[in-house]
């Protein structure tokens, strides 16, 4: 009878031991701080935004969500370090078009598309086709033609020669049936871009709208177009290059990813919780006060995004022999 009684005893302990363990195994995800990586420089947009979905984050997450830089060569460093981040939900990634969807197509970074896996879209900001004020061309077709009739003369400038706008600019003159390849003026920044176009040593450029908005405010610049799906809240007035009849779509996203193999329930967790974050009154305003609108989607959507662009980048690499040998 004893005997009996202290093998269940025994039994008892040993499966509450074990109960325990697997719970304590499982621990309620999250339950410590979240790390987002930025893999680009202080003050720049990715720093701004992150830092600003990081003030309201606890509310949504339950958990602090840490901003860390890790940048170098144009995001890759950081990139990379995601990408080999143990897939567990505490280290995520905002992502941009440059370091996620360029830059790997050309150089060997160690990491592809398909070692993340998109929580949700944050936001993009568009990339405009933009001229001095007092030029000839007031409209994207003006140019254009102006750009057939004389290839030779016209004088294009850009931050990033591999980059968006430089790979941007080849699809809209590929779109305008332009094979001719042009005088391309490489700058370092967009403000000495900028002051060549006010100097006239460039006659027009293809950039991302944000640091060009106190000179299109002042009218020193004219925006001809958007190489965006629909019009910028920012200009109503100024039309889509695929309204024209180019179709052209090249925008700089900003997504948060995270790791290939983090666990389905995590994600599921994660996307609700940004998408409340996207939303929180307070982000909204933050974003608005430096002139960023919201453009969500939810992570099937960009997803799709993502595979379209990707691909349109790829063959376009290809066709430039841009990949490094």
């Amino acid at each position: 009878m004893k005997r009996t009684k202290l093998f269940w005893t025994v039994l008892l302990a040993t499966s509450y031991l074990f109960i325990s363990s697997s719970s304590w195994g499982q621990e309620k995800y999250p339950s410590r701080p979240i790390t987002l990586l930025n893999p680009m420089g202080p003050g720049g947009g990715n720093d701004i935004i992150s830092r600003f979905l990081s003030s309201v984050a606890y509310d949504y997450l339950g958990q602090p969500l840490v901003v860390t830089m890790k940048t170098g060569a144009g995001g890759v460093i950081g990139t990379a370090f995601a990408a080999r981040a143990k897939p567990d939900g505490y280290t995520l990634l905002i992502g941009g078009t440059g370091p996620n969807s360029i830059t790997p197509q050309i150089e060997d970074t160690g990491y592809t598309k398909d070692d993340f896996i998109p929580i949700v879209k944050i936001t993009h900001l568009a990339v405009v086709v933009a001229v001095r004020a007092d030029k000839p061309w007031k409209t994207l077709d003006d140019l254009l033609n102006h750009i057939r009739e004389n290839p030779e003369k016209v004088r294009f400038g850009t931050t990033a020669v591999k980059g968006i706008t430089g790979l941007s600019n080849h699809l809209l003159l590929r779109s305008a049936g332009i094979k001719t390849s042009l005088p391309t003026v490489p700058f370092k920044g967009v403000g000495d871009q900028v002051l060549s176009i006010l100097k006239g040593d460039t006659d027009y450029m293809v950039q991302v709208y944000l640091g060009l908005m106190s000179f299109i405010k002042s009218k020193e610049i004219r925006v001809l177009a958007v190489l965006d799906e629909k019009r910028s809240p920012l200009w109503p007035d100024v039309p889509t290059a695929k309204e024209l009849g180019y179709d052209v779509v090249s925008n700089m996203w900003m997504t948060i990813l995270a790791p290939k193999g983090t666990p389905g329930e995590v994600v599921e967790k994660l996307s609700p919780a940004f998408d409340k974050i996207a939303k929180d009154p307070s982000f909204v305003a933050m974003m608005e006060k430096i002139e960023v609108p919201i453009f969500f989607e939810d992570r099937a959507k960009f997803q799709n995004y993502w595979d379209e662009e990707y691909k349109q980048y790829g063959d376009l690499i290809n066709l430039l022999n841009l990949k490094k040998k």
